[in-house]
């Protein structure tokens, strides 16, 4: 989940921005995608791991 700093960098337009401004909102912006992308996957193999307990009811017998 996003904090409101988080969205705040995240909604910031960096066209217009100078060079060291810029170079720091992009790349705070790279490191909030690369985190939540890392928690989509923890989250993604917790619910595979979910599944992988329960009975496969689709095999053939």
């Amino acid at each position: 989940m996003l904090r409101l700093a988080d969205e705040a960098i995240m909604c910031r337009d960096t066209a217009q921005m100078s060079g060291p401004m810029k170079m720091y909102y992009e790349s705070e912006q790279a490191k909030i995608l690369a985190r939540i992308a890392q928690e989509d996957a923890a989250a993604a193999n917790r619910s595979t791991s979910d599944n992988t307990n329960s009975p496969d009811i689709s095999a053939k017998s």
